[in-house]
């Protein structure tokens, strides 16, 4: 299914393509490279932003996923990886297991604004390294969306 998915992906002209690998280390494995293969950045998630995720939470996912997945996407030459901007501690956790094997990770982190997370203490948890807020309802839910989004996009600015 990676090449298929990919060679579809490629022709629709996706550049990039965000997967959550809970089919297992071969699925994981076959989608990056196929990824790859097509010319593709493949962004490689494990944790995800919503509770009763993880088996210890009372979801359906072992605790110990998310660490095997990242790894496994780091041996596949993964530079790009999705980490929940709602959970710091995580962030933090994710970034330091990534880091010592990539030297330029970059993070792209759903969960910011109507989860509860904030690009300020997201950002933060990475300070020096690249970091990107993945932001949807907290902008398309708003009264106010352009608004909203301008307020999003002057704290990510600080960063800069």
């Amino acid at each position: 299914m990676g090449d298929k998915f990919a060679e579809v992906c490629s022709k629709a002209g996706v550049k990039a393509v965000i997967i959550f690998p809970m089919a297992g280390p071969a699925a994981e494995k076959a989608f990056i490279e196929a990824l790859f293969k097509r010319g593709m950045v493949p962004w490689v998630g494990g944790e995800m932003t919503h509770e009763k995720y993880l088996s210890g939470e009372g979801g359906f996912i072992h605790d110990e996923a998310p660490r095997e997945m990242y790894k496994i996407s780091v041996e596949c030459g993964v530079e790009y990886f999705v980490v929940p901007g709602n959970k710091i501690g995580l962030i933090r956790e994710y970034s330091t297991l990534i880091s010592e094997t990539v030297s330029e990770p970059k993070f792209c982190m759903p969960g910011i604004g109507s989860q509860g997370g904030e690009i300020r203490k997201a950002f933060d948890a990475v300070r020096g390294k690249d970091a990107y807020a993945i932001i949807g309802s907290g902008i398309y839910k708003s009264k106010d969306m352009e608004r909203a989004a301008r307020r999003f996009c002057e704290e990510a600015m600080r960063f800069l």
